[in-house]
């Protein structure tokens, strides 16, 4: 079986998976009943966006080009980028199916894998409202929900799971919107330029009294842009509070060129690709093989065995999701006809404190598994909605959780039997790594496995074995 670019791990007692991507899981059996072992980030974004590129693509060219691998695979790529992107930056303390709001956006232009032009777009509501003014396109039923009378526009328009899929409809809103076509969509979260802020250092901005660092990022740039600059009245008659950059981008650009910062920068990169705080979508052939063979590209996947998927959608609950942890429970029992009955639950605690810009967490999750799994019962959910998507059933329902709360959703579902048992589990783009505790039943016999989602896995269970 192909191991997807990870690998397997002996049968051990006490598992400690290995960060690989994604990690093959091998566990032994037991004896059964034994005893079982944050849109102000936006205007960073704009900025680290250009020197990324200018650092990528224009220096050590030929050194890089030598290397092999994952990282060598990964400058051949940025090296190779020739034509117009979309970029997205995306807000996961506000997370969305594909990692987070689409706060803002920019579209570059490469040629021969050098930094021609870019444009910045500085407010993605403006654009959002000429849409609107024109016609009312549908938005997703979760979304109807809490906007019954809101329309289809950019900002929320990465609500397919499948980062393919998301990227052909946001560049569909983006033409209707103004813009052109492009060759391809980049997503980028908060989380991936929290990382470089460790590499390149605090940033000092006088005229803002600001210290930016990893620590307080979010929170100093979120308050300016919706608030402090609002307070000046010249501020809100403009409505461009992301002037910021202007003075952040030269900073951020000269200390990214660096070239003692460079390896890390690119090591750092590379974590967040596996981790999908970065997703890449490319029309180019020959690009889309590199993002296809590593798993850059956010796809839901194909399997023949088990399969999990937890997607989360903050819908109108502040900027909370990142202070929302989650704790998975999995258990799979394997009947005596083959079939294979599961419990999935999931406890959601907000650890927040209910102020600005942290909120009740209004969230709408999606569970995909196999096609054709039927849905026995639930436990504290009051509606499931049954759809199919990306070749998977999907069981949708509100998982809404206050400060200082904790949930527990519980659903209960059948599949058909499979010939061998391996549970492939996806991980969200833009979430935090979840807690993760799976057992596999039969009469007789128990397997465990626990440890982090924080990248895709595939946990592989040898039935044979004793």
């Amino acid at each position: 079986m192909k191991s997807e670019g990870g690998m397997k791990i002996r049968p051990v007692d006490t598992i400690q998976p290995v960060v690989k991507k994604p990690t093959w899981v091998r566990v032994r059996p037991r004896v059964f009943g034994s005893s079982l072992r944050k849109k102000p980030w936006k205007q960073f974004f704009q900025g680290v966006l250009v020197g990324i590129l200018v650092v990528l693509l224009c220096g050590s060219v030929f050194v890089w080009q030598g290397l092999g691998g994952e990282k060598g695979d990964l400058i051949r790529l940025l090296l190779a980028s020739n034509g117009h992107y979309l970029i997205l930056f995306q807000n996961n303390t506000e997370l969305r199916p594909t990692g987070g709001f689409i706060g803002s956006f920019a579209e570059v232009e490469l040629r021969h894998g050098l930094l021609k032009d870019y444009q910045f777009e500085t407010n993605i509501y403006k654009r959002d409202k000429k849409l609107t003014a024109q016609k009312c396109l549908p938005l997703p039923s979760p979304m109807k929900e809490i906007w019954p009378n809101g329309c289809g526009t950019m900002r929320d328009s990465n609500w397919a799971v499948d980062f393919s899929q998301a990227a052909a409809e946001i560049e569909g809103y983006y033409l209707q919107e103004g813009g052109g076509e492009v060759d391809g969509v980049i997503a980028i979260d908060a989380s991936f330029f929290v990382d470089l802020l460790r590499i390149i250092g605090p940033i000092e901005l006088p005229q803002y009294q600001m210290m930016l660092n990893p620590e307080n990022f979010l929170k100093e740039t979120q308050y300016y842009v919706e608030k402090e600059y609002f307070e000046d009245p010249q501020g809100a008659l403009i409505n461009e509070p992301k002037t910021i950059l202007k003075d952040m981008f030269p900073i951020v650009l000269q200390r990214i060129k660096n070239p003692k910062v460079w390896s890390l920068v690119i090591k750092t990169t590379l974590k967040n690709l596996r981790e999908k705080h970065i997703l890449l979508n490319f029309k180019e052939p020959w690009l889309s093989q590199i993002v296809e063979k590593y798993d850059w590209g956010g796809r839901v996947k194909t399997t023949d065995g088990d399969y999990l998927y937890l997607n989360n959608a903050n819908l109108g609950g502040q900027k909370s999701s990142l202070n929302v942890k989650q704790k998975v429970s999995f258990t799979v029992r394997l009947g005596s006809n083959g079939t294979l009955l599961h419990t999935l639950s999931l406890r959601r605690t907000h650890q927040g404190n209910g102020l600005w810009p942290d909120g009740i967490n209004q969230n709408y999750t999606r569970i995909l598994v196999p096609k054709g799994s039927l849905l026995v019962s639930t436990q504290g959910i009051e509606r499931v909605d049954l759809s199919e998507e990306s070749g998977k059933t999907v069981f949708g329902f509100w998982s809404t959780v206050a400060p200082k709360e904790t949930k527990t959703f519980t659903i209960v579902y059948q599949t058909p039997p499979l010939p061998l048992y391996h549970l492939l589990v996806q991980k969200q783009p833009g979430a935090e790594p979840n807690q993760f505790l799976f057992y596999l039943q039969t009469d007789t016999r128990q397997w465990r496995w626990e440890g982090l989602i924080d990248e895709d896995r595939l946990i592989s269970v040898d039935l044979t074995s004793s």
